[in-house]
């Protein structure tokens, strides 16, 4: 055993490329993609922007939900799966305020007002939400073993959505509401989008 895991080593060491080699190579594929950018920039830049503006915006996104995992984790050390249906529930809650309870359709001028009522309402359903999940389950589980609060948040995920199918539907469904904020557009994408969701994340 121990001749054939010394042959295993050495031929895995025959077929590693040098740390020369390896480090050129490594710079010609980043130089490979810098060249991909530029060509793409080069023959259609606006869609190339737009493109990125796109994947910045949803990035910072899941950027948002990462840091609620991380910092779950990093206090209680639980992997709350159930997190990512909490956002769900609070913009399920936010829509439902926005377009039912005040009646409003357009998120610029006035309706301004109402997205901040909007939201403070779903922040504070959401807090009340959590706080009853931690009371009522995961408090209990403290000292129990990390698999039995892991099984806890995956059940807990499952009901909230089924509340979410409850009050929205199973099936896709499009607000009625008009998100142009009247700012810059480029390419059809509004900055003024991106920077709402990069203040959210900074205040994460």
């Amino acid at each position: 055993v121990a001749t054939a895991s010394a042959g295993l080593t050495k031929l895995r060491a025959r077929a590693r490329l040098g740390e020369q080699t390896e480090r050129i190579l490594g710079y010609a594929i980043v130089v490979a993609v810098l060249v991909w950018i530029v060509a793409n920039i080069i023959s259609d830049s606006s869609q190339f922007i737009g493109a990125f503006l796109t994947g910045l915006n949803n990035g910072a996104l899941y950027a948002l939900i990462a840091l609620g995992y991380t910092m779950v984790y990093g206090i209680i050390e639980l992997i709350n799966f159930a997190h990512g249906d909490l956002f769900m529930l609070g913009t399920v809650i936010s829509a439902n305020v926005f377009t039912g309870a005040l009646g409003m359709k357009n998120v610029s001028g006035s309706g301004l007002l109402g997205v901040l009522v909007s939201m403070v309402i779903a922040m504070i359903a959401c807090a009340i939400i959590n706080v009853t999940t931690e009371v009522v389950a995961y408090r209990r589980l403290r000292n129990a073993p990390k698999l039995a609060p892991l099984i806890t948040a995956v059940g807990f995920s499952f009901i909230f959505q089924d509340f979410g199918q409850i009050f929205n539907g199973s099936a896709p469904k499009n607000w009625a509401i008009n998100a142009d904020l009247g700012g810059v557009k480029i390419s059809g994408f509004e900055l003024n989008q991106l920077l709402l969701v990069l203040c959210r994340s900074e205040e994460h």
